[in-house]
């Protein structure tokens, strides 16, 4: 799971915050089953797009056959995605999800903006 934004450094203090409103939002009350269909078809819609690109298309071929897979290895994880329903993807977030273990990473020039950290 990862985030990022490029944003004014003097807005990293609210970015941070926003994030881990979001991050304890979805902990509590779970994405919404739009949501999670959205997500779904959008990842789905991504793989189809891959594969109509000669160097991605390349690239799922050499590791499918680095890992002794077929391509019928990626029709079957699009097919258990296709499938997921919101309870599912809810309760996997709260299982590996620890905002404890958060790590966040900043770059750029905070000090020109008077932030220190």
């Amino acid at each position: 799971l990862f985030g990022y934004a490029i944003l004014a450094p003097q807005n990293i203090v609210k970015l941070e915050a926003g994030f881990k409103e979001e991050f304890d939002k979805v902990r509590k009350d779970g994405f919404t089953p739009d949501e999670v269909s959205k997500a779904k078809k959008a990842w789905l819609q991504e793989q189809n797009i891959a594969r109509a690109n000669d160097g991605a298309l390349a690239r799922e071929l050499a590791t499918d056959l680095f890992f002794s897979r077929t391509m019928s290895f990626d029709a079957e994880i699009e097919k258990k995605v296709e499938a997921l329903t919101p309870e599912q993807v809810n309760a996997a977030f709260r299982k590996y999800f620890d905002p404890a273990q958060l790590t966040i990473i900043k770059a750029g020039d905070f000090k020109k903006a008077g932030i220190s950290e």
